[in-house]
């Protein structure tokens, strides 16, 4: 069988300057693994089979920080796999988690073949459907809906915020002028009394005068 070659994009690797740098010993082993393996391998297989050689539990950090020295210094190729690749790996089911990185050895102007097997290290798979039930995603209509339901609820937030904040204006501006308006009501109250009142003393003046005139003539 003759096994497909494929060139893909370099991965990039971002150096991990907080962790220890590993021995010696990780590197040959890593090497050694990608050398004997007969498929490409995933950061997260290789740092597995890295932790069963050496029998010491490994994080994946610093298994990426030597692969990305070995992949500088052309010991190993690296690339980013394909969705075929993803799809196999996971066991033929269509997951939809980012694409991993695939590393193999020894270095050919960066070709890495192409991965066709789902179980490579025993026991590691990507995808078990009973360990790993699949999530319901929101379709792109979903998501639009949402997003202008969100809008809408936005708006009428807004307009009833600044309804209140008219109203509360509004409330206060005849807070404030209800004492003027007392006032003025008071003024024209006095005024229309005084002017009553000197009327009233007027007639009764008039009424006096007249009554002592009536007295004066009958008297005569």
């Amino acid at each position: 069988m003759t096994t497909k070659m494929t060139k893909g994009s370099y991965v990039q690797h971002t150096p991990y300057q907080s962790i220890a740098a590993p021995s010696r010993s990780v590197f040959l082993v890593i090497e050694e693994i990608l050398l004997t393996a007969t498929q490409p391998l995933t950061a997260t297989e290789i740092t597995e089979a890295v932790s069963r050689k050496l029998d010491k539990a490994f994080t994946e950090n610093p298994i990426r920080l030597v692969l990305g020295e070995l992949n500088s210094s052309k010991t190993i190729s690296s690339r980013v796999e394909t969705h075929r690749e993803r799809v196999t790996r996971a066991n033929d089911e269509n997951v939809r988690s980012s694409r991993a990185a695939l590393y193999w050895a020894p270095y050919a102007d960066g070709i890495v073949p192409e991965r066709t097997m789902t179980e490579v290290i025993p026991g590691m798979i990507l995808f078990q459907k009973e360990l790993y039930p699949k999530r319901s995603v929101s379709n792109a209509a979903t998501k639009k809906k949402r997003r202008e339901e969100a809008k809408r609820a936005y708006k009428n937030k807004k307009a009833k915020t600044l309804s209140r904040e008219a109203y509360s204006i509004t409330n206060d501006a005849t807070t404030v002028s209800n004492p003027v308006i007392d006032y003025l009501i008071e003024k024209i109250v006095t005024e229309k009394t005084a002017e009553l009142t000197k009327t009233l003393k007027e007639t009764q003046a008039e009424l006096s005068r007249l009554r002592g005139f009536l007295k004066s003539a009958i008297g005569n």
